[in-house]
């Protein structure tokens, strides 16, 4: 009897290593994703701004205030992403 039970131990003891290891990966693969997506749209958000700095003294055209809006929501639906990521793995 106690050597079965300490069978079923090394089991779930195996199985929750391996889940772990799995959620690990999951995590390395989005916060890879997220990091390039981030990186991303810093890059044309900076772009953006250059484009706007040169334009001294002309009023900024609709055209760029949708793509400023567009970046921003982007920006925070991935920054959501993230905590909520956050907070899953904290709970685990």
């Amino acid at each position: 009897m106690i050597a079965s039970s300490f069978s079923l131990q090394a089991k779930q003891t195996k199985s929750t290593a391996a889940s772990v290891q799995t959620l690990t990966a999951q995590h390395l693969q989005f916060a890879a994703a997220n990091t390039d997506l981030l990186e991303y749209l810093e890059k044309i958000t900076s772009r953006l701004l250059e484009r706007c700095a040169n334009s001294i003294g002309k009023p900024m055209s609709q055209k760029r205030r949708e793509k400023f809006a567009k970046y921003e929501s982007q920006t925070i639906k991935y920054a959501e992403h993230c905590a909520i990521r956050r907070r899953f793995i904290d709970m685990k």
